[in-house]
């Protein structure tokens, strides 16, 4: 499935496609216009499928579904849209909790918009939606909403390292307003030790290969460094990426390693104390 008009030139296409966070396009019935493969592989839909099953309300636990059709009634209207949370049902019958935005699509001020944009996380990740702080740029439309409500940190860079366009998520995360990174190289935002693999990767991105899985440091306003893992896609002279803070868990699985270590030494110490 595809949508039919989510942004000018693809861009939010791509973005969506590359998103971590659970995206899908439907119309005021629930019927599915596009979803993305962050929520197909979450639902645990079968991938070789041409077609979402049901519609958006067969794919909520009934009270959830109840709630967000109404507040869609009431917020039809309302270009920001509607923070919303309850549970999805996944293919297997469990139930996952998430919280994210529904965004009226496709509208022009004061009307009914024809489809609703979908975004969503599982709230077990304790992140919240992150507030826009920038006026929407009309040159960009409906991918200035997209890049509001989406709770990931999205760019679109230039193959040669700099920032073209990034979302109010990028201000929660490292307390930077957008005007400073816009225009800037993020080289200058990337830990010293980590700038040979970032450029290795800029590389990579440079003669079209996508880059997943990478992670590199970010400088934050108050000086410390955040671990960002990346998912980057090139089309053409531009690159679409989204980035998570995995600050947290690259700490514990550091904490865990030395754990692990000191353990195997005690143990070794322990055996040579009894052949001595």
């Amino acid at each position: 499935m595809q949508p039919n008009d989510i942004g000018p030139r693809g861009s939010l296409q791509r973005l969506l496609e590359q998103s971590a966070d659970l995206a899908a396009l439907v119309d005021h019935a629930g019927r599915w216009l596009f979803t993305n493969e962050a929520w197909r592989g979450c639902l645990g839909w079968d991938h070789d499928t041409q077609a979402s099953p049901g519609t958006l309300w067969d794919s909520l636990a009934p009270a959830t579904a109840r709630m967000w059709q109404q507040q869609m009634a009431l917020d039809n209207r309302a270009p920001s849209g509607v923070s919303v949370q309850g549970e999805l049902q996944r293919a297997d019958g469990c139930s996952v909790p998430v919280r994210g935005n529904l965004v009226p699509w496709g509208s022009t001020e004061g009307t009914v918009a024809p489809h609703w944009m979908v975004l969503l996380q599982p709230r077990s990740n304790g992140r919240t939606a992150p507030e826009d702080h920038n006026e929407p740029d009309p040159q960009w439309g409906q991918v200035a909403a997209f890049f509001a409500a989406n709770l990931d940190l999205l760019c679109i860079a230039t193959t040669d390292g700099r920032f073209v366009r990034v979302n109010p998520a990028w201000s929660e995360v490292l307390g930077l307003p957008t005007q400073q990174l816009e225009g800037a190289s993020f080289l200058d935002f990337v830990h010293p030790e980590d700038r040979p693999a970032t450029v290795a990767a800029m590389e990579q991105l440079g003669r079209g290969q996508s880059v997943v899985n990478f992670v590199n440091r970010y400088r934050a306003a108050d000086g410390q460094y955040l671990y960002l893992e990346w998912s980057s896609r090139p089309e053409g002279q531009l690159v679409y990426a989204a980035a998570r803070d995995v600050t947290v868990r690259v700490r514990l699985d550091k904490k865990l390693r030395e754990q692990t270590d000191q353990f195997q030494l005690a143990i070794q110490g322990s055996n040579d104390g009894i052949w001595d």
